[in-house]
């Protein structure tokens, strides 16, 4: 009943919000998708060489999933959560194997409830795979070292070494989990004394059977085997910046403080900076650490001891140490001490009642802990969104929700460079694929609705003057800004995407007010509206002009005044259209939705507050455009919005 209590909690931390925590979909889990969606339309592969290469096995698991549910965030991520809470009981089942029933228990609890293990369930990534398998294939051994003098000795041995080939299948740092083996082999067999050859031979000839299909491949291919690796290992000059040992001992460091000083701080990969354990359940951990000292020649600590030295290599030999998904081999024997500690606790003789309350007191605080550190803070820091690359989502999701009948053009760079949007967007969903140098193409009509990379090669007058020739009718054009982003290397944010909306209308003749000269109608304000909204107010205005004004370069503004004082309590000063629709782009029949979003705390009280607009060359603010009202009174600047 305490397993299966456990497994709940493991499951409810991890299916619990997964699609949106955490949010966005990264690229790799994208590729990811894209290949799994691959192999339902026959497309099989044993190594899969988009995006660096990847190992199969999850891809595999994935597409039963995306079958089922579709292509979207969640459907990728369902394999990885599944994995991780039946981990739960292959580690139980492993702890209790070395350890007895109680630390097994124990160390289930920590692999349900430790942020490492969680985040590693909830993305859909190949690296929670090699986990269970590598447990399962030394649970497999430990069994078959017990029964090597029974018949079905042999068939566990068998068994144990298939699943250390299956890892092979699975992450790129199982690779190495066959030197644990080995060093834990003849630790044991000099413990012991005894030496199974049959047995060996049995679990040679499982891993032989299970990588045969894998070393064909990489006879063929072998840039499979050092690709990567290569990319990412200290022996890269680039990466040691030709000081080779100072950059050992540094990862060596990072790798040692991971336990529960400071770990891994690139945000897809960890809260930044928090360790495997927290401050409280540091504590048996460090007593797990003195307690298997004193036991150093138990099979299980020097068995313990070898998996986790060995396999922080992963990381250690690598950039970025301590890495969190390079150095994931460590688990879950790295949870094993803290188990040991909790157990040690619990079973105090002397004072049992303060030793168990003060077990029970670390869980319940360290799970606390473990609730705000991913569920409450992680979602809630800014680079989250950014390096999870949320916006691209974004613009997946509003392109799906864009009405059937309206044409979506994108610009292709989001369509190479983003495999998000490939992956999520609907099959359903024609994109048209717009060259940068030449957004409108000469045969459609509107309405429609275009994505734009906002920082480069983006033309706005030959978008302006090709949308209106295009269209030959009156239409309104939208603009609206995707969400903040930016790239693992960039300091500075911008938005993904901007949004054009064209819709063609029936020209109206309600006017609210016109501006201009004295001699002169430059422009026509047709409707003008105001909304607040958490803090902040929205003010949505259309424009037009009679005619070009190719020469002219006018600010539209929003100004909140203080009644009584007659002074500025806030503002919006910009070129229409958030800055991409200057007057001296604008058509006839050409109305332009311009957007004002300005702070304001307070709330909108029409008796203290006065909302004005208006107009003003850029080059001469103090020189603001005459008004001319609806009913043809002339005066003044500004026109008040009630």
């Amino acid at each position: 009943m305490l397993l299966a209590g456990i497994c709940l909690v493991a499951a409810g931390l991890r299916f619990w919000q997964l699609g949106d925590l955490p949010p966005g979909l990264y690229r790799d889990e994208a590729y990811n998708g894209l290949d799994a969606s691959g192999i339902l339309n026959g497309e099989h592969a044993l190594f899969f060489e988009a995006n660096n290469g990847r190992e199969p096995a999850y891809i595999y698991i994935s597409s039963i999933f995306i079958a089922l549910f579709g292509q979207t965030p969640l459907a990728i991520r369902l394999a990885a959560a599944l994995i991780g809470t039946l981990t739960t009981l292959a580690v139980y089942a492993l702890a209790k194997n070395w350890f007895g029933t109680l630390t097994g228990l124990f160390a289930a609890w920590l692999w349900a409830v430790t942020v490492w293990p969680i985040h590693l369930s909830r993305l859909g990534l190949r690296v929670i795979l090699a986990v269970p398998v590598t447990v399962l294939a030394v649970w497999l051994g430990t069994l078959a070292w017990r029964k090597q003098d029974q018949a079905s000795g042999r068939w566990l041995w068998f068994a144990a070494g298939g699943c250390i080939g299956l890892g092979s299948y699975t992450y790129l740092t199982a690779r190495l989990f066959p030197a644990v083996v080995v060093v834990i082999l003849i630790a044991v067999v000099v413990l012991q004394k005894k030496l199974p050859w049959r047995g060996l031979a049995w679990g040679l000839a499982g891993w032989l059977v299970m990588m045969t299909p894998l070393f064909i491949l990489w006879y063929l291919q072998p840039q499979i085997l050092s690709g990567r690796t290569g990319q990412v290992s200290i022996l890269n000059p680039d990466i040691n910046q030709g000081d080779l040992i100072g950059t050992f001992f540094k990862n060596v460091w990072g790798a040692l403080r991971l336990f529960f000083i400071e770990g891994d701080s690139i945000v897809r990969h960890n809260p930044p900076g928090r360790p495997l354990f927290d401050a409280l359940m540091a504590v048996p951990f460090v007593i797990g650490l003195v307690l298997l000292a004193q036991r150093w020649r138990k099979p299980a600590v020097v068995a313990t001891a070898c998996w986790v030295a060995i396999m922080l290599a992963a990381t250690i030999l690598a950039e970025d140490s301590p890495h969190f998904l390079r150095a994931s081999g460590i688990l879950p024997a790295a949870l094993f001490p803290a188990a040991v500690g909790l157990a040690w606790g619990w079973n105090q003789d002397r004072a049992p009642f303060i030793g168990r309350l003060a077990v029970v007191l670390i869980i319940i605080g360290s799970f606390g802990l473990t609730i705000k550190d991913y569920f409450i803070d992680y979602p809630a820091y800014p680079e989250t969104d950014y390096l999870f690359e949320a916006a691209a989502r974004d613009l997946a999701e509003n392109i799906n929700a864009e009405p059937a009948e309206r044409l979506i053009l994108v610009d292709q760079r989001y369509q190479d460079n983003w495999p998000s949007l490939a992956y999520l967007v609907s099959e359903d969903r024609e994109l048209i694929r717009l060259d940068h140098r030449n957004l409108i193409p000469n045969w459609f009509t509107g309405p429609f609705a275009f994505y734009v990379w906002p920082l480069d090669g983006l033309d706005l007058e030959q978008m302006s003057v090709g949308v209106q020739q295009q269209t030959k009718q009156p239409i309104l054009i939208s603009t609206t800004f995707g969400p903040e982003t930016r790239g693992d290397l960039e300091t500075a944010t911008y938005p993904l995407y901007i949004r054009f909306l064209v819709t063609p209308i029936t020209a109206s003749s309600d006017l609210l007010a016109t501006f201009g000269t004295a001699d002169q109608t430059l422009y026509q304000l047709h409707t003008a509206a105001m909304s607040q909204v958490e803090g902040e107010i929205i003010v949505d205005l259309h424009w037009s002009s009679s005619q070009q004004q190719d020469t002219r370069n006018e600010i539209a503004f929003v100004h909140i005044l203080d009644r009584q004082s007659g002074q500025v309590v806030a503002q919006s000063d910009g070129v229409p259209g958030f800055g991409f629709w200057p007057v001296r782009l604008w058509q006839p029949n050409m109305l332009i939705h311009d957007q004002h979003l300005i702070d304001f705390n307070e709330k909108w009280d029409e008796t203290r507050f006065q909302m004005l607009i208006g107009m003003y060359p850029a080059d001469n603010p103090q020189n603001r455009l005459t008004v001319t009202h609806s009913n043809g009174q002339t005066g003044g600047n500004t026109v008040e919005i009630r």
